[in-house]
């Protein structure tokens, strides 16, 4: 007959409290972004998330406080972003504990054929890095963001309201790196990459030519 041993009972441990959590997204598709993205703290990088599976980075059983958080996301093809987390008003708040941040595509992200915007952002010559784009077709509801790398380019997948038409639709477009800003209108085809045949200068007043580098009969 087997010898019985003595059975021990660890003390019951306290169940893990979530401080926040990063949700990374496309900021055009609203997809989760679950593979080539880093989260840290900024000023305490040896505070280390937890990634679940549906790609959500949690930070658990830390003091709540006001932070800075960068999200690392070049591995993945999208620029960095930084944000900031405070605690929520009411503790027991859950979900005010879940922070979204929007992630804009570099240039050399691999997107599928759709309708999709590309150009270089210069002033006085010379590229123009950290600019901001926003587009506005017409009869869409929303914005569609971009920003410029450090040679000035960038590229803005749009969704248009009537995919199916192959007409081209008018899209306001807007460049904004402080203090300077342009905005014009230019008209968008659907289900192509277009490209601004110059580079889109902020000291000039005229507007670009959108071509399509791989022209249709359609």
């Amino acid at each position: 007959m087997a010898r019985p041993f003595p059975l021990v009972l660890d003390q019951l441990r306290e169940p893990d409290r979530v401080a926040f959590a990063i949700v990374p997204i496309d900021a055009f598709s609203g997809a989760i972004v679950a593979h080539g993205v880093k989260v840290t703290i900024v000023g305490q990088p040896a505070l280390r998330p937890i990634r679940n599976l549906s790609g959500m980075h949690v930070f658990l059983n830390i003091p709540d406080a006001d932070r800075a958080v960068k999200v690392e996301a070049g591995a993945a093809g999208y620029f960095d972003s930084e944000v900031a987390v405070a605690p929520p008003a009411d503790p027991d708040d859950d979900a005010a504990r879940r922070h979204v941040v929007a992630l804009l595509p570099r240039p050399g992200y691999p997107f599928a054929e759709n309708t999709t915007v590309r150009g270089v952002l210069v002033k006085d010559g010379q590229a123009v890095a950290g600019g901001r784009i926003t587009a506005q077709p017409a009869g869409a509801v929303g914005l569609f963001e971009a920003q410029s790398d450090a040679g000035g380019a960038f590229v803005m997948p749009l969704r248009l309201p009537d995919p199916d038409d192959s007409a081209s639709t008018p899209v306001n477009v807007s460049f904004k790196f402080p203090p300077e800003s342009r905005e014009f209108t230019v008209p968008v085809r659907p289900a192509r990459t277009q490209s601004f045949k110059t580079p889109i200068d902020l000291d000039e007043t005229v507007t670009p030519e959108l071509v399509d580098p791989r022209p249709r009969s359609d």
